[in-house]
């Protein structure tokens, strides 16, 4: 991977190469995490799995709280991803694991309480204005958080200064990673759907209900998962090649100052 750490760090890359080089640190990834990924596939299916589980109407707060547990496990994971993605790109520690696992457990509940509030249809019909709010609120998250997660995690900075530091990161960068990542969460959302609706179908034809079922959500949770990596590792190129660019105009300047 010093050849990437190396094209990452001369020049601002165009989007052909970010895609180029996004699918062979992906190979590798499939080589080597194989166990990783069948586990976050699992969680997935497991996550999917959970609204069919439901405790009884007296146990409603134990309810929420397996529920957040299960997704908090989920979305932690997958902010490991970055980790194992810059680790195998830089090819040296950033972080201490100890460090990183606390990090991304204290991300993963609090990303994890904010996507059932979000996701909750019934707040949401209660009143418009605050579903309007929250759309509002995503979309600024969206498009100003964008180098954040793998910024965090690989850094050894505390939230606030990976927070100015990512809002930094963003000036003149939104559309670069926006373009990047754009067709891969359209394919992930196709293949998603695709996965589902074959399924379905073959339940039909089939009558194996509950097999067929929990297959078919393992395999399109299998894909998803897939697509995820493709996508961290995506935002984690992109982002390396935007802070070494900044490191770099910042080392410029120093040297017309001195």
């Amino acid at each position: 991977m010093e050849e990437l750490k190396k094209l990452l760090s001369e020049k601002y890359l165009k989007i052909g190469v970010y895609y180029k080089e996004t699918f062979k640190v992906f190979g590798k990834i499939l080589k080597e995490e194989k166990k990783y990924i069948l586990y976050l596939s699992l969680v997935a299916t497991l996550a999917s799995l959970n609204i069919f589980f439901v405790l009884p109407a007296g146990l409603k707060i134990l309810d929420t709280i397996k529920t957040i547990a299960i997704f908090s496990v989920l979305n932690a994971s997958y902010y490991l991803l970055y980790r194992k993605i810059i680790y195998k790109i830089e090819g040296e520690k950033n972080l201490e694991f100890k460090k990183v696992i606390s990090k991304i457990v204290v991300l993963g509940i609090i990303i994890t309480i904010l996507e059932i509030y979000i996701l909750d249809e019934t707040f949401i019909g209660k009143n418009s204005f605050n579903a309007e709010i929250i759309i509002a609120g995503c979309f600024v998250y969206i498009s100003e958080f964008l180098y954040f997660s793998p910024l965090y995690i690989s850094r050894n900075i505390n939230f606030i200064e990976a927070l100015n530091y990512n809002f930094n990161l963003n000036k003149g960068n939104r559309i670069r990673m926006w373009i990047s990542l754009f067709p891969l969460i359209l394919f992930m959302q196709a293949v998603s759907a695709g996965t589902i609706f074959i399924f379905e179908n073959l339940i039909i034809v089939t009558g194996e209900k509950i097999t067929v079922f929990i297959f078919s959500i393992f395999i399109s949770k299998l894909i998803e998962v897939t697509v995820m990596i493709l996508i961290s590792i995506m935002m984690s190129i992109v982002y390396l090649n935007v802070e070494y660019m900044d490191r770099k105009k910042i080392e410029n300047n120093s040297d017309l100052e001195e």
